[in-house]
């Protein structure tokens, strides 16, 4: 009887304790840099917050170590370019946002440099009558 009682206990202070951090957790805010790396050690992404929320530019790298995306974020929303590479370090894509949305001019790359295709967004919605397809042989 006594053992269950103490066994009982701990894993009710465990709990207790294991909760408390959570909650802690949960309404710490992050503030500066913050960094993710992949498993081997190589930075996989760095993001500036303010008060929990995203700021500014955000860097996602590839596993080899060069950028694959950049990111610019207002108050938490993307906001702004993003640009995003291949492998190679070649622009793969650049794409205006405002709140989240794809607003603006949009250009795709191919992965030589040559531009692919071109459009711009109105609410996140691409205006057929501004798009411009660069590619050959498309299969049509």
């Amino acid at each position: 009887m006594k053992k269950s009682f103490l066994f009982f206990g701990f894993a009710l202070l465990l709990t207790l304790c294991l909760g408390l951090w959570t909650f802690r957790e949960l309404n710490s805010h992050k503030n500066g840099v913050i960094k993710e790396f992949f498993p081997d050690g190589t930075l996989r992404s760095e993001t500036t917050y303010k008060n929990g929320i995203p700021y500014g530019t955000s860097l996602v790298f590839f596993k080899n170590g060069k950028l694959k995306k950049s990111v610019e974020f207002i108050d938490g929303k993307q906001s702004g370019m993003t640009i995003t590479y291949y492998e190679t370090g070649q622009v793969k894509s650049e794409e205006m946002y405002k709140a989240n949305k794809m607003e603006g001019h949009s250009r795709f790359y191919n992965e030589d440099g040559t531009l692919q295709w071109e459009a711009t967004y109105i609410n996140d919605v691409k205006q057929m009558n501004t798009f411009r397809d660069y590619r050959k042989n498309r299969g049509n």
